[in-house]
């Protein structure tokens, strides 16, 4: 369901089950920031989190007066739907609910995947979400406030998606399988979903309603959508036939009861349903949000409930002035003034109460949903609550280039998979960090602007040795530093390719094990002069980054040498890789190849040259303010052990800037490749 029945609906039954206008706002605006709420990385907050979070390791002390808070997401984000523990702790636990505890039912012998799927909340197999609305009830009845309150705000949120997803599981199986016959809309009078979407969407992973759309949620839909069965249903027998709109209504009458229980009042003798219902029918037949916009569909639900205020602003409880901001979201910025202004409040956040309230009551559905607090553990991002650790481990060994990570932006860049190295006076990236578990897939690249990054993507592809092998090149601006990089990557050259890698992320390839690994090496020049240096060294992913320069990819020249086992690998790379692009190379008698990358072959994502103007100039500020803060201490060494040292501790707002900045960047960036496994 959408923001029209989660929030307007809700508020609505509130209202008319007779909570005053203050306690009824609550309930709806929390029905509805279950979809909204979708932050799943590490916050820095100035006000120290309740003792729950420390406890739990979902917090921990930071810098100067700051902590680490790890919130709980609820709102359904499509890229982190396709990692498993998202499905488990926010699609299975607030969208499409199963009717016990995902542990419980892995203890039956003869359990399916079937099993999962969420069923109406009015079916006596739905024992789970009852549960959690009679004990939100129950709080409310207790004391109404405005922890109560939420609870059972996000419990009816649940329990309203339990008549929209019926028949679909929040994990990823062959019980989400399905094809759109009919979607039918009664206020417009036409079919909708064309033929060509619909093709679509049958082609997108089996998470949730993914191959049905939007179709379960929209009230104005008939519909009829074909599922598989069981395992062996290939020709999908099972058909979700419904009416939306009535099957909403029926909810809408089940959530009235409960809201009226949890008011205490009289108000369910008192209204005559089937005219009440009318007018509910009325409000609810509108096109989607998207469609209207939020201020025309507020004035189409006043017109039916003129005695009702409508107001909805998802930032508004949880954080200060822009503080809902994500970090890429820098288009409505022109100013060097704007810029910090925004920095400051993503990178510090000023939370509120209800904010450790909501995550706290996440934190609980999650572990009540999934049967146990160690399967949450397993399957949540946990802080560590060691004191100032970084929130990955990082050991007590030396890099490879002789530098130690001695503080805690030096911490974060090493955990990040990167180091100083110091005869360069560049970062480079370790050998065994978090990327190598991640792989590579086009999708990485496509979406390379959300950690600030704009770089040529050239990816070269041959086959060997009964493989079909990848080495791409990088070049450009990554945030506050100009760099490049080499990664090799390989698959089975016969291994069949995914539905989720036609339609989603590209074909997924793994890091090569140390025995496949190559001798690498490059230089950058910038503008005809060379920035830095990597010489030959054995690699999976030779990369170096320079900070405080800024750089177009179009200014950068990469020139690149790769010595191979063999003539043989050597040629399948020059043949099939270099020559069917285009370039000019030259051959040595050690299978070395050399080449220059200057303009890439392949066709690059138009999304990155969309972003290209708001994150340069992102980058750019943050480039200048980095090479002021250094002109004003003195510093002339890149090492971010020199940096942290100079400007903490005694820092102005510029310096606490960058110095949050950097390290919600490493963190963002060792999250970037570091979370879809093969």
């Amino acid at each position: 369901m959408d923001i029209d029945y989660h929030y307007y609906v809700i508020k609505t039954l509130a209202r008319t089950a007779g909570f005053d206008e203050e306690d009824a706002q609550t309930i709806a605006y929390y029905s509805q920031q279950v979809d909204d709420f979708v932050k799943c990385s590490p916050m820095r907050v100035r006000q120290e989190p309740p003792a729950y979070f420390m406890k739990k390791g979902y917090a921990k002390k930071s810098l100067g007066e700051t902590w680490q808070v790890m919130p709980h997401p609820t709102g359904i984000d499509v890229l982190q739907s396709l990692h498993e523990k998202y499905q488990h702790t926010t699609l299975a636990s607030f969208h499409f609910i199963p009717t016990r505890p995902l542990a419980e039912i892995q203890e039956q012998t003869d359990h399916t995947r079937a099993d999962y799927r969420c069923v109406r909340a009015d079916d006596e197999r739905a024992v789970l979400i009852n549960q959690i609305v009679k004990e939100a009830v129950d709080a409310v009845q207790e004391q109404s406030c405005e922890k109560s309150l939420m609870q059972l705000g996000m419990a009816l949120h649940t329990y309203a998606d339990t008549y929209a997803h019926c028949g679909y599981s929040g994990l990823e199986g062959w019980e989400n399988r399905a094809v759109i016959k009919k979607a039918y809309n009664q206020q417009t009078g036409k079919e909708e979903v064309p033929e060509p979407e619909r093709r679509v969407f049958e082609m997108v992973p089996h998470i949730g309603h993914g191959n049905s759309g939007h179709v379960p949620d929209v009230c104005t839909y008939q519909i009829d959508v074909a599922m598989q069965k069981d395992e062996t249903d290939h020709a999908l027998t099972l058909h979700i036939v419904r009416d939306n709109l009535k099957e909403f209504l029926v909810c809408s009458k089940a959530i009235f009861g409960h809201l009226c229980r949890a008011a205490q009042t009289d108000a369910g003798d008192k209204v005559v349903w089937h005219e009440f219902e009318q007018r509910l029918a009325r409000a609810m037949q509108v096109p989607t949000l998207e469609e209207t916009g939020k201020e025309k569909l507020t004035a189409h639900w006043k017109t039916v409930f003129p005695e009702i205020t409508y107001a909805y602003d998802k930032h508004e409880r949880f954080y200060g002035v822009k503080d809902g901001m994500e970090m890429t979201d820098m288009s409505c910025f022109e100013t060097a003034a704007e810029v910090e202004d925004s920095l400051t409040s993503i990178r510090i956040y000023d939370v509120t109460e209800a904010f450790y309230l909501y995550n706290e009551l996440s934190y609980r559905r999650a572990e009540m949903v999934l049967g146990s607090e160690e399967l949450l553990r397993q399957n949540a991002d946990i802080l560590s609550a060691s004191g100032e650790q970084p929130i990955l481990a990082v050991k007590d060994t030396v890099f490879d280039e002789g530098w130690k990570p001695q503080t805690e932006l030096a911490e974060a860049i090493y955990a990040a998979g990167f180091a100083y190295l110091p005869n360069e006076d560049i970062m480079g990236s370790t050998m065994n960090n978090v990327q190598r578990h991640g792989g590579y897939c086009k999708l990485y690249d496509d979406t390379a602007y959300v950690i600030s990054s704009i770089i040529d993507c050239e990816p070269i592809y041959f086959r060997y040795d009964g493989y079909e092998w990848m080495i791409e090149l990088w070049k450009g601006q990554y945030g506050i530093e100009t760099g490049c990089e080499i990664g090799i990557y390989y698959r089975e050259q016969d291994k069949p390719v995914s539905v989720a890698e036609e339609t989603l992320t590209g074909k997924l390839y793994v890091c090569v094990p140390d025995e496949r690994m190559l001798d690498l090496r490059f230089s950058l020049k910038r503008r005809g002069d060379e920035l830095f240096a990597r010489d030959w060294k054995r690699h999976w992913w030779l990369t170096g980054f320079h900070w405080g320069f800024l750089s177009e990819p179009e200014w950068l020249t990469m020139n690149v040498g790769i010595r191979f086992p063999n003539r043989e690998m050597e040629q399948a790379f020059v043949k099939e890789g270099l020559e069917s692009l285009g370039y000019s190379y030259t051959e040595t008698d050690e299978c070395c190849v050399e080449f220059c990358f200057e303009k890439p072959m392949t066709p690059q994502s138009e999304v990155r040259d969309k972003k290209r103007r708001q994150i340069q100039s992102a980058n750019r500020y943050l480039v200048e303010m980095y090479n002021q803060i250094r002109a004003k201490y003195g510093i002339t060494t890149n090492d971010p052990n020199v940096l942290s040292q100079a400007i903490t501790g005694r820092a102005g707002a510029a310096e606490k800037i960058l110095y949050e900045t950097l390290l919600r960047y490493y963190d963002m960036k060792a999250k970037h490749k570091g979370k879809m496994k093969e």
